[in-house]
């Protein structure tokens, strides 16, 4: 029974690892994407989204400050949730119609 238990608990601490590490190189690579990047680099830095949404009203690139009506020109946003994370941190990605970066946004404590 022991051997068992001390496995799980081997395989437990090394996936929450995994799940920190996973988004805090997420984290560094979001910092790196630029308008213009494509659907596959932005899936080849951040890996498979979380979900994906349709086009979104309001677009920013890292800022509230930056924020705008959406003008139709952002048809579709990839969302990466923090793997672990306490306060529901969520960073996204918007394309346009030629699968082109057109907006990012990193939402600190959920969306």
């Amino acid at each position: 029974m022991r051997p068992v238990f001390l496995l799980v608990v081997i395989f437990g601490v090394i996936w929450i690892t995994y799940l920190v590490w996973l988004g805090n190189y997420r984290s560094a690579e979001y910092k790196l994407i630029q308008k213009g990047d494509s659907e596959a680099v932005i899936k080849q830095m951040l890996g498979t989204p979380s979900r994906i949404s349709k086009s979104p009203r309001w677009i920013n690139w890292d800022s509230q400050d930056s924020g705008r009506l959406n003008d139709g020109e952002c048809v579709q946003e990839f969302w990466y949730d923090r793997p672990i994370s306490l306060s529901g941190e969520t960073w996204t990605v918007g394309f346009d119609r030629d699968g082109k970066v057109i907006s990012k946004f990193y939402f600190p404590s959920g969306y």
